[in-house]
């Protein structure tokens, strides 16, 4: 390829990049389609309904994206809050769940306390 023509190509390049930039965005039809009308297609369906253009002003819609914004910058805000406040919580842990087996020490040291009497004998008496 000459050099010409690569000149010419990212002329028409930077051309066609610029225009498609400076070209506001084609709206398009929407269809609400299926059954219930819970699907929307950009193509017409059968027993389906266009759908109204968005009659908004552009200081509506800055508006509204303003809102949703702030609406978005406090849910991260919440989220974060509640991340940390569920990082501080300290999960309990069972006291006991099964037999206790007693320390070393407390089984080998002597029981203190009024020591135990044995029963008597009963002796027959004849």
């Amino acid at each position: 390829m000459s050099s010409m023509m690569r000149g010419l190509t990212g002329v028409l390049l930077a051309a066609t990049q610029t225009l498609a930039v400076a070209q506001p965005a084609a709206t398009s039809t929407v269809y609400r389609c299926g059954p219930e009308g819970k699907q929307y297609s950009a193509t017409p369906c059968p027993a389906g309904s266009a759908l109204p253009d968005d009659a908004r002003t552009v200081q509506q819609r800055r508006e509204a994206e303003d809102i949703a914004e702030r609406e978005r910058k406090l849910a991260d805000k919440l989220a974060a809050e509640r991340v940390a406040r569920e990082k501080a919580i300290v999960p309990t842990t069972a006291a006991n769940v099964g037999p206790s087996a007693k320390p070393a020490s407390a089984a080998s040291a002597p029981k203190k306390g009024k020591p135990k009497k044995k029963p008597k004998a009963s002796a027959a008496k004849a």
